[in-house]
């Protein structure tokens, strides 16, 4: 078994096509079976995009770990890395009897490629699990700040007037009223900011097939959705959508322990709609389950808004890669979700790994 110093070597990716390969190769080198859900879209270079899976354990195993990646597309820079690490520490062979561990690489594998948080569609997919069928939430408190977060320009006239117009929002009812109004989700305004979309995205529909496909046959069944952003740099919050009292929240605090946060309250999330936790209830019924969510700090919420809007102002008025910004934004893009020192990755991956071998250790005790 390979030291925690030669695990983070490399670990932590450039770019998603490298990140692919080393998770494959990996994952076939420690015997995993794999499987690929590919991407209608293709990436940058033209390269395939797609969701991986690769699956450690016996086939009839009663529990069963998730750890998945790339959620919000770019935070894979971090989650990604986390999943390498954990291959390369053995992880995979470390788990007890009747447990099988199963990693899913890229959910949003389009977002990864192109550095953004959203997916083709401008999708926040953490905002797009909910039924399309019916109504959506009200609006009403994101449209007010729309037109201050997406200016027509980047520099010029309409941003200042814009900053301008933040500003006084935040003198009158505090930053934490504008994080909660930017970012408990939308569905409006297509080319704004944690827009959920009006039909379920292509990762949806994946991930909902993974947990049929190698969820179905457990009994038990625990998730880690591996994140980053908001926090303090290098700490860990782990955020549960379970309500108090319910059996989904008496097993997250047994599979992950009492330091769980709530969105809206204890976490630094925001309380919102179409989370990907409540997926496990609705695919699943019959299956013990829990899913939290592990969001690695990086930066304060000021600035993951600033490099959010100059990403989204990109894609929606800035003419992508063919604006003069683009590489300015995604350098700044990839500085705030993922740290580059050293202290800060070997951080993480020791938070995972901790978390990863509570899960794996409490799982079969039900």
């Amino acid at each position: 078994m390979i030291g925690h110093r030669e695990a983070l070597s490399g670990s932590f990716p450039v770019d998603y096509a490298a990140s692919r390969l080393a998770f494959l190769q990996l994952s076939s080198a420690r015997g995993a079976k794999t499987a690929c859900f590919t991407h209608p879209e293709r990436g940058p270079s033209g390269e395939l995009l797609a969701t991986d899976v690769a699956r450690f354990g016996p086939e009839d195993a009663e529990s069963l770990l998730i750890v998945s990646s790339g959620t919000h597309g770019i935070e894979a820079l971090c989650a990604a890395g986390i999943q390498a690490a954990l291959l390369k520490l053995g992880m995979q062979a470390k788990l007890p009897g009747g447990v099988a561990l199963l990693f899913v690489h890229a959910l949003n594998p389009y977002g990864f490629a192109y550095l953004r948080r959203t997916n083709e569609d401008n999708v926040d997919l953490n905002r797009n699990f909910l039924d399309h069928s019916g109504s959506y939430p009200d609006d009403a408190v994101y449209s007010e700040v729309h037109p201050m977060l997406v200016p027509e320009e980047w520099h010029g006239a309409s941003r200042a007037e814009a900053e301008a117009r933040l500003a006084r929002y935040v003198a009158e009812r505090g930053a934490r009223a504008l994080q909660a109004a930017v970012s408990r989700g939308q569905y409006s305004h297509p080319d704004g900011l944690f827009y959920g979309g009006r039909k379920p995205a292509w990762s949806n529909d994946v991930w909902r097939t993974i947990l049929r496909r190698f969820g179905g046959t457990a009994r038990r069944l625990a998730a880690v959705d591996l994140h980053s952003g908001l926090g303090a740099r290098g700490a860990c919050e782990l955020i549960s959508g379970a309500i108090a009292g319910s059996r989904e929240y008496e097993l997250a605090r047994r599979w992950f322990g009492d330091d769980l946060v709530f969105p809206g309250s204890t976490s630094t999330a925001p309380a919102a709609q179409g989370f990907l936790g409540q997926t496990l209830r609705e695919e699943l019924p019959d299956v013990a389950g829990a899913l939290v969510v592990a969001e690695f700090g990086t930066v304060d919420f000021a600035t993951i808004l600033e490099v959010l809007r100059a990403d989204n102002w990109l894609h929606a008025r800035g003419s992508g890669r063919a604006s003069p910004l683009w590489d300015e934004i995604k350098h700044a893009m990839r500085a705030a979700f993922v740290g580059e020192e050293a202290e800060w990755q070997a951080a993480v991956v020791d938070r995972a790994a901790a978390i990863v071998r509570n899960a794996v250790a409490e799982l079969p005790r039900l």
